[in-house]
């Protein structure tokens, strides 16, 4: 699984279905996987939150909370430490509690690199891509949509930049991806 990045759905969608329903049936999981299945169900469309309660008037407008990095899962490297930790958190509450928000960030290619020590006590690093086979994350379903505009910003144009979006419980999460964003001068008419 370490070469999968932890990340369950991945190792899942390495196994024939025919291989997971015997290992299934093997071991008496049917139960458990309906159990596990009926409670995100409930999980998602739960009537009565907090948020209803509480934050409704925010359901037309939700808050839009921007973060550089989004710390929800290892198999998804896109934060490298306490602040992405942090707004992952965020994220996950506020979905716990039903409150109407929108997590906006930064798509990093390479995520974070693993690192390990040599023969002679070195560091050496590693730099790995950030698996977008959007077959699915531990974290949810990416999908890639191109943004409709670019941004106009002292006779500057940026190219649109592809959006990554992935969804953590009942919320989701739009990362941009940094390595579409080049300037171009634009023609001036003389």
């Amino acid at each position: 699984m370490a070469e999968l990045n932890q990340n369950p759905v991945a190792l899942l969608s390495e196994m024939p279905l025919a291989t997971i329903e015997h290992r299934a049936s093997e071991l008496l999981l049917h139960s458990r996987i309906n159990y596990a299945y009926r409670r995100q169900q409930e999980y998602l469309q739960k009537p009565r939150t907090w948020g209803a309660a509480h934050a409704g008037v925010l359901r037309p407008r939700p808050v839009a909370y921007f973060s550089a990095e989004f710390g929800l899962h290892e198999s998804l490297p896109v934060y490298s430490g306490g602040l992405g930790v942090l707004a992952g958190d965020h994220i996950k509450s506020a979905s716990d509690l039903d409150i109407p928000l929108i997590g906006i960030g930064l798509f990093y290619g390479q995520g974070y690199f693993r690192q390990r020590l040599d023969g002679t006590g070195w560091q050496q690093e590693e730099y790995l891509p950030t698996d977008v086979n959007l077959s699915g994350h531990g974290t949810g379903d990416w999908q890639k949509r191109p943004a409709r505009h670019g941004a106009h910003r002292h006779a500057r144009q940026f190219n649109p930049a592809k959006v990554w979006r992935v969804k953590s419980g009942a919320l989701a999460i739009s990362c941009f991806s940094i390595r579409t964003w080049k300037a171009t001068r634009l023609k001036t008419a003389s």
